[in-house]
């Protein structure tokens, strides 16, 4: 029973993780065309 417990909290751990770095990469996407769309804007 409190084998499966930890379990439990590993993998809720595991999706809170997964679910940080999705939004942190998402958001480092966003600023990055951002970015490139302002460079792009510049030099035409």
């Amino acid at each position: 029973m409190k084998k499966k417990v930890i379990m439990c909290i590993i993998a809720a751990m595991l999706v809170a993780l997964a679910g940080t770095i999705a939004y942190k990469a998402g958001y480092t996407t966003d600023k990055c065309s951002e970015f490139l769309q302002s460079v792009d804007a510049r030099s035409a």
